[in-house]
């Protein structure tokens, strides 16, 4: 006797009302499958089309140029806190600076810790620590990155692009470079 399979069940994604889905592959899943990606993934042209928030962080940002770490004393503490440690780039990092239209500082950001884990780790220190730091490093520059991406269309930091090769400021370079380093921290864990 043969046993007939069930009909394939149909594809439920985009998740439907009341099916929990965690918010990262719903937020990603949302970045590479709109139906309109230039509207998604756009910087904002001017500061009218930012949230009324982050026009307040931008004016603050405007009084020390976006300069917020050489000029963090000129603000008041409650300035400080309006542009400093922000939740979301802290949890979602990298792919936060994604989402802002800063794919390439991200992925810089992310080689970079690949590889400090890799080299720390090897002395003893454990990962976990090196991407909180990571984390926090993205809760911290967020806000200033983002300002200069939308008032300067600053894609990546002038200094670190002035001493890269040009073929290696493109994201599928970067992303290359990122997947070499990240592979390098991954096979430095199964070997420890």
């Amino acid at each position: 006797m043969r046993m007939s399979l069930p009909p394939p069940a149909r594809a439920c994604w985009p998740p439907e009302r009341g099916l929990t889905t965690t918010l990262p592959i719903t937020i990603l899943w949302s970045l590479f499958h709109a139906r309109d990606k230039e509207r998604v993934m756009a910087v904002p042209e001017s500061r009218e089309e930012l949230s009324e928030s982050w026009r307040g962080r931008f004016e603050v940002l405007d009084k020390i140029d976006g300069a917020i770490f050489s000029r963090w004393r000129e603000l008041s503490m409650d300035e400080r806190r309006r542009v400093g440690f922000r939740l979301l780039p802290f949890v979602f990092s990298v792919a936060w600076y994604g989402a802002k239209g800063m794919s390439e500082k991200g992925l810089t950001i992310l080689t970079a810790f690949a590889l400090l884990a890799t080299a720390l780790g090897a002395v003893g220190v454990p990962g976990v620590i090196v991407w909180v730091t990571m984390a926090a490093t993205c809760a911290g520059w967020g806000t200033s990155d983002y300002y200069n991406r939308v008032e300067h269309g600053e894609r990546i930091w002038p200094r670190l692009a002035a001493r890269m090769p040009g073929r290696l400021k493109t994201i599928p370079a970067l992303a290359v470079v990122a997947a070499v380093a990240l592979g390098a921290y991954a096979a430095f864990l199964m070997r420890s």
